[in-house]
């Protein structure tokens, strides 16, 4: 919010607890405003009006700030769902040798605090699925955004062809987006896709042709590059 919400933000703090017959003097409600601020004046209205249609009681900042987090998917129950997701497709045919480009950060962030690297995690046994799962999932669930926010690399994880000319790249998330990060996270690269279809690698940022021949050989000069080629190895034709 910004100070020009502050008036309107008195006015509804105040009118939610008529509600319950509860009067509130400004203190209060600065001291509600400077809790919230953080959050829209009109992200604000949404929650109150959902806590207020199922609360018995005067709403609290914890019911506005713990709603604001259903509503946007940050509460718990939702945090380890995505989490869970991650850690799904991070795991289906995983590879050193890929760099992830991942549209959410918070997963990239929780992926480095709980194993490190790419190389940390694919040296864990199977095993131990069930132990990486349940870390990554804390460090998801406890994850800060002030924590990874100013991360020049929080799309990214390395795989051990990140510093070659030549990179081979995974996807987590909307494809369209994560080509725009991939082309942010690694400039002057050759980024190698998976095609989907074939399996066969592809660019995106550069334009790769692959040059076939549509006219036969013919008969004399097959036979030239194959005496050329048995003639290496003291044969003949």
């Amino acid at each position: 919010m910004t100070k020009d919400d502050y008036l309107k933000f008195c006015e509804l703090w105040a009118s939610a607890n008529k509600m319950f017959n509860r009067e509130v003097d400004k203190e209060i409600c600065t001291l509600a405003y400077e809790a919230l601020k953080e959050f829209e004046f009109k992200t604000i209205s949404v929650a109150m009006s959902r806590v207020l249609k199922r609360s018995k009681f005067a709403p609290t900042i914890a019911d506005i700030v713990s709603e604001i987090e259903v509503m946007y998917g940050n509460d718990k129950a939702s945090l380890e769902i995505k989490a869970n997701e991650f850690y799904n497709a991070i795991n289906r045919d995983f590879s050193m040798a890929k760099d992830y480009v991942c549209e959410d950060p918070r997963a990239v962030y929780a992926f480095k605090i709980a194993f490190g690297s790419l190389q940390e995690f694919g040296s864990h046994s199977v095993s131990a699925d069930a132990f990486d799962r349940k870390a990554f999932i804390q460090a998801y669930v406890n994850a800060k955004e002030t924590s990874y926010a100013l991360d020049r690399e929080k799309h990214l994880l390395k795989g051990i062809y990140h510093y070659g000319e030549r990179v081979p790249v995974r996807f987590i998330g909307n494809v369209e987006k994560c080509k725009l990060l991939a082309r942010k996270a690694l400039p002057n690269k050759q980024i190698m896709l998976p095609d989907l279809q074939t399996n066969k690698p592809k660019q995106i940022g550069l334009r790769v042709e692959k040059v076939e021949s549509t006219e036969p050989m013919d008969r004399e000069k097959f036979l030239e590059v194959l005496g050329g080629f048995l003639s290496m190895f003291g044969a003949k034709y």
